[in-house]
């Protein structure tokens, strides 16, 4: 929440919830805000616990919305991951699976956290996995058995498509 743009509402504030599982069986986290009409001269609470203020941030760590621009980064832009190919990305089931034939391809089956894990998860840790061989050479690539079965039944056939690779898979 900005405060140029929500101006004196967080002297209003009571109490402030960042992330509440919401009841049932919709898997989803709300946020909830309370306030009043006026400047709020009793116990304020973030999360559930009494506070002297609510920042704008509406987390007791470092407050991150007085952040400035670095000119250094002008004109630059990142993307983040781009695997390629899908069959790269995997779920907690495929990565226990590729784990538990060849636990030596942990080296290679990483977390991959994207915007959505960062912003919606409370504990922020990765809902999905990605087979990161970075720039090793096949030859070692090789070496991770489980991993490169794995990219051999979901990545060679859409990448070899139509070519003789495909039907050697």
């Amino acid at each position: 929440m900005r405060p140029e743009i929500f101006g004196s509402i967080f002297e209003q504030l009571t109490d402030c919830w960042r992330s509440y599982v919401w009841p049932g069986d919709a898997a989803v986290h709300i946020g909830i805000v309370n306030w009043v009409m006026g400047k709020w001269e009793g116990v304020k609470c973030l999360d559930g616990l009494a506070t002297a203020e609510i920042p704008t941030s509406r987390s007791s760590s470092i407050d991150v919305t007085r952040a400035k621009h670095l000119a250094a980064n002008a004109g630059l832009c990142f993307m983040g991951v781009t695997p390629g190919n899908d069959g790269f990305v995997l779920d907690e089931e495929q990565r226990a699976a590729i784990l538990a034939d060849d636990p030596k391809s942990e080296a290679v089956v990483k977390p991959f956290l994207v915007g959505r894990d960062v912003n919606r998860e409370i504990d922020q840790q990765p809902t999905r996995w990605i087979i990161d061989f970075g720039k090793m050479p096949q030859e070692e690539a090789e070496s991770f058995r489980g991993a490169m079965r794995h990219v051999r039944k979901h990545v060679y056939p859409t990448k070899h498509a139509g070519t003789r690779a495909a039907e050697r898979v």
